[in-house]
């Protein structure tokens, strides 16, 4: 097991099984992982994605679906009935997102994206889909 896998299993030990499942998988991906020359998921992207899912959780927003991103970061997204959120964890670079409101006849229209600088933000983003 990686350090990188040690230390996520401590660290998702408040996320529900499944949820926890997907990030030490992640955190397990080998350079290449994708058959196109994917690096590894860089450790920082992960430790970010488990605490902004931790957040989401805690104000009581449903599981996130998590996946690895094929320049080492990682993607983190959320769906409710009325709001898609999606948020990019990218290396070296700020995280990005994605937040959509879904119209009554299931369509989407862009309700705002941009850069996530601070959990304030993130919070606030939260806020709203709660």
């Amino acid at each position: 097991m990686t350090t990188i896998e040690t230390t996520l299993l401590r660290n998702t030990s408040a996320l529900p099984d499944d949820l926890a499942e997907q990030f030490r998988r992640i955190a397990g991906l080998i350079e290449n992982w994708n058959g196109y020359g994917g690096p590894a998921i860089e450790p920082d992207c992960i430790e970010d994605a488990v605490r902004i899912a931790k957040m989401g959780l805690a104000m009581g927003l449903p599981a996130p679906g998590v996946a690895p991103g094929g320049d080492g970061g990682i993607g983190i997204e959320w769906a409710t009935e009325q709001w898609e959120l999606s948020i990019d964890i990218t290396p070296g670079t700020a995280v990005t997102y994605a937040l959509d409101k879904l119209r009554s006849d299931g369509a989407a229209s862009e309700e705002s994206d941009g850069t996530l600088e601070s959990d304030d933000q993130i919070r606030s983003i939260f806020a709203l889909m709660v």
